[in-house]
Parts: C-alpha cells; structure tokens; sequence
C-alpha cells in the first residue's frame, strides 16, 4: 500500500504543479486470452468534470484511496 499512495502523492503533486485537470493514467502488468490487468492512478477529484468510461467486458477495482462512483446499463433479459 505504501507504494500506491507515494505514486498518487506524485501523480497529484504534478498535477497541482502544472495546473492540468485530473485523468486517469493506466499501466498495464499483465494480459491474456482475453483478459488485461491494470494499475490505474486517477486525480481527478470533486471540482473536476465528470467524465464517462466505457467498457466492453468485466471490470474489477480495487480502490486503495478515495473513491468513485460505478454505474452500469441494465442488459436485456432472455
């Protein structure tokens, strides 16, 4: 854990640096058929834009700190 929160203490010390809005910047640390795993640090905070992602397949997080919100389309039943 201790090496999440010094990356997001970077990540959000550039940005209070440069001015620039929040985002979320992926690193990916594996893949297969089918399935990718990433390491994902956002900035983005309260005062920022909300924006939408989409996703084709499932998704799984682990939130180390703060928070975020998920919402999803209700599929067709058979």
């Amino acid at each position: 854990m201790a090496k999440i929160a010094v990356e997001l203490e970077r990540a959000l010390a550039s940005r209070a640096a440069n001015g620039a809005p929040g985002r979320a910047t992926a690193r990916r640390l594996g893949c297969g058929d089918g399935w990718t795993v990433s390491d994902v640090i956002c900035t983005s905070g309260p005062q920022d834009r909300p924006f939408e992602e989409r996703r084709t397949g499932v998704s799984i997080a682990i939130v180390a700190a703060g928070s975020f919100q998920y919402a999803r389309r209700q599929a067709a039943s058979c």
